[in-house]
């Protein structure tokens, strides 16, 4: 898949413009990798948010990120010779917005000018960007990682916090939050990031994962006052008493250490039913025998059979993928306009794997033929 990414960025008063275009470069689709192709062009500028996604064609995307400008004026920039067409909408649209002055009231925090200053004041130490977008703010520094929430996930340090001091180890390590902003500063994970889906064995995430949930089964009155959101329902248990979950776990938000895993990204921590977590690390797996081998560690932690487990995957499949279902609905609604497809997008998906999990659980129609 090739992606060709266009920025505005101000320079010296003015937009910079390549013969009337913005400047582009092909690269990949993590932010680190965008920001270092587009250094020799444009500098390195704050980065504010991705405002277009298109198809140019077969294989072919663009990108149009907006940079802080700086007060550069944009009058001179004509969507119709800057981008390619696709994009061309995106880009008049965040231009009237630059001209009318108005914010729209959900955007994030640090989409805005001058927030990554407050931050590094706040973190005491330069911080570059590692992934910025609707949800969150992930930025780094030297030796520590800062992380910003939005509105609907600000407990997510308060959280991460707690689980430092209960488990450390298996969580990053906290330095320190700011509650009423969603804050939060970790030291340097340890161990590999999974940045693509490859061969690792993350049976290690699975068996801490596990220890978490155990250790919080009759800890549930305090993930609730901790701010965990109440995701209790009224589904069959098979046997697994509802705790803390991570909500939103899967192979890239673990770190692969010698002798372990960091689990990370405690955004959707809920109280819910444990093997949820489970059902959507495996909706990412493809690979039967990784598949196998993630059930029995996660059995294993749980001192339960691995086979009884599996079933129960299988009985709780539908209530997983309602979880999921709503999530989306409510991170949807909690983005600014623009931001809503990809959200959607997600909850649609959910919504046809609930669908396809009820018609697998329902049995047959009796024969009514003769």
């Amino acid at each position: 898949m090739r992606i060709d990414h266009y920025a505005v960025a101000g320079r010296g008063g003015v937009v910079c413009l390549n013969d009337g275009r913005l400047p582009h470069v092909e690269s990949g689709w993590r932010l680190p990798e965008i920001l270092d192709a587009f250094e020799p062009l444009i500098g390195r500028p704050t980065y504010l948010r991705l405002v277009g996604r298109e198809e140019l064609g077969p294989e072919h995307l663009g990108w149009l990120h907006v940079f802080d400008t700086g007060g550069a004026a944009t009058s001179g920039v004509d969507p119709e010779r800057a981008v390619p067409r696709p994009l061309r909408p995106a880009l008049a649209a965040w231009l009237a917005e630059q001209s009318a002055a108005l914010t729209p009231p959900l955007r994030a925090a640090w989409s805005r000018p001058g927030w990554r200053a407050e931050a590094e004041s706040w973190a005491g130490c330069r911080l570059e960007p590692h992934r910025m977008w609707a949800l969150s703010a992930v930025l780094r520094g030297e030796g520590v990682f800062f992380k910003a929430a939005p509105p609907l996930f600000r407990n997510e340090p308060v959280i991460t916090q707690a689980l430092a001091r209960r488990h450390p180890g298996l969580v990053p390590d906290v330095m320190r939050i700011d509650a009423e902003r969603g804050w939060l500063l970790m030291g340097e994970i340890r161990g590999r990031l999974v940045s693509e889906p490859d061969s690792t064995d993350l049976s290690p995430a699975l068996a801490a994962l596990a220890a978490i949930q155990r250790a919080w089964v009759d800890r549930t009155d305090e993930a609730l006052a901790l701010g965990a959101q109440d995701r209790r329902r009224d589904w069959p248990s098979f046997g697994f008493p509802d705790t803390l979950t991570h909500g939103d776990f899967h192979a890239f938000n673990v770190a692969i250490a010698s002798g372990g895993a960091v689990i990370f990204d405690w955004t959707d921590a809920c109280v819910a039913h444990p093997l949820f977590d489970l059902y959507t690390f495996l909706a990412f797996e493809s690979d039967e025998r990784a598949r196998e081998r993630y059930v029995h560690a996660y059995a294993g932690a749980w001192n339960r059979d691995a086979d009884d487990v599996a079933n129960a995957l299988a009985g709780i499949a539908p209530h997983a993928c309602r979880h999921q279902e709503e999530s989306y609905e409510a991170i949807a609604v909690s983005v600014e306009p623009d931001e809503r497809p990809t959200f959607e997008g997600a909850r649609d998906e959910w919504r046809e794997r609930r669908v396809t999990a009820e018609r697998e659980e329902t049995p047959p129609s009796p024969d009514t033929s003769h």
